[in-house]
């Protein structure tokens, strides 16, 4: 840090070759090209290099403000509108991990190299070392993680790794494409907004042991309810499961959104009795842990059809590698193969939600980026005693669908405290209300099938009727049985419920005059079954693969 300090400040900016890897990957190559002619070996020594470490000269103090520290560094000019920031001072191509001036650690790594899981690995075994070094130096006992290798020299005089400036030698055109980089960057974090929130009292020993339910499940559960709650529609979700049990495997996407998951985010803003929400609570809990265990099992599919839509988009790198394999003809090389490219099946890859689970208690917080930029990312850590969350978005109320999460946990632990936490001892708590871990199913006590036709009918009929008929979707008709049925064309009370989306302006519905405000912020104005926008893709058309996801 001292040695930095002694440099130019103009002349560290000019030479944070860095903000080059916050660029399009096409521009990052082309960079690295030019870069590369006159630095091959300066770059080779990066390259080889396991991790790179930022010190940052900022201090962080607040988690709002480590968020945006660990996230993306700080953008700050000075008077001559020079970039003072430490956003500069990253470099996303490999494992970054940083350290603020008051002894912040963080790490951002790049999603295509690596997963969480590994990342975690690395982070929990530093951990778990400097407690045993803490250990060590209060017992003189040599505890260590790594047999008799003594990561902290007892001897003073034992010669310790000293460091080198690498010195880039670059041309006025990548002088001039770093400043470009590096403003485009500033953009880009003044985009975006990172909010961490911590929920007290509802960590893993109050969800798993008291409620008996899959934590990972009830939390990704309610975010759909607090969606939904918001916005009046499902949409496209994304969790990540680790697989690495597998040799070689890394993660498999499940997608979130089901017809029960549906059901429960529809039941859970209604005025139907709170025995019924928690019914829909724990059949959609119940399917998201099926989707869970199977994946981690090996047993999804998108990671397989995302592999086949590869290859199919990029046939000659594919043949380039794996020569053996029979060709495709040429009739049908170039036209899209009607499964792999339905339409629907785009929201697979276009998550607008994308959230997931990773932490231990080497963690402090956790977050991903959104998967496109009208998304959510929101990452979570499940501790003992709490939750903590970090939302990110573009252009999105990030602050306020956190704060829709957190009443929706409050409103379903009030659920479980009113319907089971009554009629259940201790003893028999696991194996009431809850979820079975060893059945994989939800209890037969609070838990009754019905038909489709039986729950939308007691649906609709527990709304107010005046809401009903002024809704446009029911085209001011009564409901009757022939209305209320399986087909994908009869209203369902998607039509009825739902929030305000922001950015679906042009779908609203019409509403009567007779509507209130409260029952206008419970109206919907979608007609689709599932929600998830259609991008119309024509056959033959070129394809071009997304390589961000």
């Amino acid at each position: 840090m001292e040695d930095s300090k002694q440099s130019d400040l103009i002349d560290r900016t000019r030479h944070a070759v860095g903000a080059f890897t916050t660029e399009l990957k096409t521009t990052w190559r082309l960079a690295r090209m030019h870069v590369e002619k006159s630095n091959k070996d300066v770059l080779n020594i990066i390259d080889k290099a396991l991790f790179v470490l930022s010190l940052d000269h900022e201090a962080p103090n607040t988690d709002a403000d480590v968020v945006q520290f660990a996230s993306h560094g700080t953008s700050r000019t000075n008077e001559n509108g020079i970039q003072v920031g430490t956003c500069t001072n990253r470099y996303y191509d490999k494992l970054n991990l940083i350290v603020t001036e008051n002894s912040i650690a963080a790490c951002v790594y790049p999603a295509s190299a690596m997963d969480g899981t590994t990342v975690l690995r690395f982070i929990s075994d530093i951990y778990t070392d400097s407690v045993l070094r803490l250990a060590r130096k209060i017992n003189g006992v040599f505890f260590t993680l790594w047999g008799d290798t003594n990561t902290v020299p007892i001897h003073e005089d034992i010669d310790k790794p000293t460091f080198f400036k690498l010195k880039f030698q670059l041309t006025p055109e990548l002088k001039t494409g770093l400043h470009l980089a590096e403003t485009r960057l500033a953009d880009i974090i003044h985009q975006h907004e990172y909010i961490s929130r911590k929920i007290e009292g509802f960590g893993n020993t109050y969800i798993a042991q008291k409620m008996n339910l899959p934590p990972d499940s009830l939390i990704q559960t309610c975010i759909q309810i607090a969606y939904y709650a918001l916005y009046g529609k499902m949409c496209p979700s994304t969790e990540p499961v680790t697989t690495r049990k597998f040799k070689n495997a890394r993660t498999e996407p499940i997608s979130v959104q089901s017809e029960s998951m549906q059901t429960l985010c529809q039941t859970f803003i209604s005025q139907v009795s709170n025995e019924e929400k928690w019914v829909a609570l724990l059949s959609a809990v119940n399917e998201h842990k099926k989707k869970v265990v199977n994946a981690m099992q090996g047993n999804g599919f998108e990671r397989h059809l995302s592999a086949l839509r590869s290859a199919f988009i990029q046939q000659e790198m594919l043949y380039k590698l794996h020569p053996q394999l029979p060709r495709i003809p040429n009739n049908l090389a170039r036209v899209a193969p009607p499964f792999l490219f339905e339409p629907s099946l785009e929201a697979l890859y276009k998550p607008e939600l994308l959230v997931a689970n990773c932490g231990n208690p080497a963690l402090h917080l956790f977050g991903v980026t959104p998967a496109i930029p009208t998304g959510f990312g929101i990452g979570y850590i499940i501790k003992d005693e709490s939750i903590s969350f970090v939302g990110s978005s573009q252009w999105r109320q990030t602050e306020r669908f956190l704060d829709t999460l957190t009443s929706v946990f409050d409103e379903v632990k009030n659920m479980w405290k009113a319907i089971v936490l009554p009629h259940t001892s201790v003893a028999t708590r696991a194996t009431r209300g809850g979820f079975d871990s060893a059945a994989g199913s939800d209890n037969s006590n609070y838990t009754y099938q019905k038909t489709r036709n039986q729950q939308l009918q007691e649906y609709v009929s527990s709304l107010p009727m005046t809401m009903v008929a002024s809704n446009n979707a029911m085209n001011s008709k009564s409901i009757d049985s022939k209305q209320v049925d399986d087909t994908d064309h009869t209203p369902t009370p998607s039509h009825i419920l739902g929030g305000y989306d922001y950015f679906d302006v042009g779908d609203f519905n019409f509403r009567s005059e007779m509507a209130s405000r409260a029952q206008s912020r419970t109206m919907t104005r979608t007609n689709s079954a599932s929600n998830l926008p259609v991008a119309p893709m024509g056959v033959g058309k070129k394809l071009q693969l997304n390589e961000d996801y």
